[in-house]
């Protein structure tokens, strides 16, 4: 992988505010991050903006996904 693709992700608002992560390739328009309470809500952030190297990515609100939508979830975080 070139360093050109060495990119920042930043999560604005919601309950995930001010965390960034670094990513080699070129992460999705959206993300669902699972909430800890509730193991059926994620928070959802939606791509917003790219500032030199920052990929930065608004909070949206919440979503109830299905207990198949969950575990599909945890066995990705589970691989990453």
């Amino acid at each position: 992988m070139t360093d050109w693709c060495k990119l920042n992700l930043e999560f604005l608002g919601g309950p995930h505010d001010g965390h960034s992560i670094r990513c080699l390739s070129m992460p999705p328009v959206c993300f669902f991050l699972p909430e800890e309470e509730d193991a059926l809500s994620v928070s959802v952030y939606l791509f917003s903006s790219l500032v030199g190297d920052q990929l930065k990515y608004r909070f949206r609100g919440y979503q109830t996904i299905t207990a198949q939508e969950a575990k599909q979830l945890n066995h990705f975080e589970e691989k990453t």
